[in-house]
């Protein structure tokens, strides 16, 4: 009797470890698209919230329109509801009085579509976003309604963030108003 392996029986042997190396292989493949997937997930709910969080807190800050000496400076959404102006008052330490309004606005770069852009008054405009495939922006009574979708990989829409303006029927006498010239933004 011989003892020993035909090549035939090696080849089998092969051949099922090669099919378990592969399933496995395939498996992990799979798990870390998947986790990839959930992290990108994740980050663009993270980014989606960073973004409506900051412009929340200013938004609830505003007015539908404030007046100044007869003059009215309203919150106003561009034509294509891509664009939102409006105006937040800033406090005197020692009085609590507000001191001025400066002019907010939020819209996407018209260089490169897929950033948000923040101007306060006359300061630079600043990039909050990146990886943004659309905003919207909608007058409501006493609120603005924000629909923004962030694009990395997966999509992620945050539908319907809806910010309630506090400071409504507001008159002011003397405020000054910091907003950049005409047309400048």
């Amino acid at each position: 009797m011989k003892r020993g392996v035909t090549l035939v029986e090696v080849l089998v042997v092969i051949l099922i470890f090669s099919i378990l190396f592969g399933i496995i292989f395939t498996f992990l493949l799979q798990s870390d698209r998947s986790f990839s997937l959930g992290r990108n997930k994740l980050e663009e709910q993270q980014e989606a919230r960073k973004i409506l969080s900051g412009m929340g807190r200013l938004l609830r800050k505003s007015s539908p329109d404030w007046v100044i000496n007869s003059t009215h400076y309203p919150l106003s959404i561009s034509e294509n509801s891509t664009r939102i102006d409006f105006y937040v008052p800033f406090f005197n330490n020692t009085s609590n009085e507000i001191e001025n309004l400066k002019k907010i606005t939020f819209k996407l770069n018209p260089e490169n579509q897929t950033q948000l852009l923040k101007k306060e008054g006359t300061e630079p405009a600043v990039v909050v976003a990146q990886d943004i495939e659309s905003i919207y922006f909608d007058n409501l009574e006493n609120q603005v309604m924000v629909n923004i979708t962030i694009r990395k990989e997966t999509g992620f829409i945050f539908n319907n963030y809806t910010v309630t303006l506090r400071n409504i029927n507001t008159i002011l006498e003397d405020t000054e108003v910091i907003e950049p010239e005409g047309g400048e933004f």
